[in-house]
């Protein structure tokens, strides 16, 4: 796993956090890039992307959003963790031949994450003072 200037940070250093997540849930298994997107000023959307896996280039791109004092650690953390279950378990196909990008692996690796109940009530309350779903 490696990590870039583009990790530079106010609150949260990704390269750290995705560090520490690797080597303890991950069995030092990702190899992945971590960095922040850029800032941008964008029309306001009706929903809001944390973070994206990009498999061609093993990138994991945080929402440099997250990036801020009321935004906990923990949550980070688990949007982070979840990016880096997209690299280390793939994508996987449904009987039906569509793909599955969070199949059952997926959600059980997920949950072990050890404040996922605490972090998913976050992202839903963040997402409604966003006005966002």
């Amino acid at each position: 796993m490696t990590t870039g200037t583009e990790t530079e940070t106010t609150h949260h250093d990704i390269g750290e956090y995705a560090r520490y997540l690797n080597e303890t849930y991950l069995g030092g298994r990702s190899r992945a890039r971590v960095v922040w997107g850029r800032r941008r000023t964008l029309p306001s959307r009706r929903s809001i992307r944390f973070a994206c896996y990009d498999p061609q280039r093993n990138l994991v791109i945080m929402n440099r959003k997250l990036d801020n004092a009321a935004i906990p650690a923990y949550f980070v953390e688990y949007i982070l963790f979840h990016e880096l279950l997209h690299e280390v378990l793939g994508i996987g196909e449904r009987k039906d031949g569509r793909r599955d990008i969070h199949g059952s692996l997926f959600k059980l690796m997920e949950s072990t994450f050890p404040d996922y109940e605490k972090a998913r009530r976050f992202e839903k309350e963040l997402c409604r003072r966003l006005g966002t779903l």
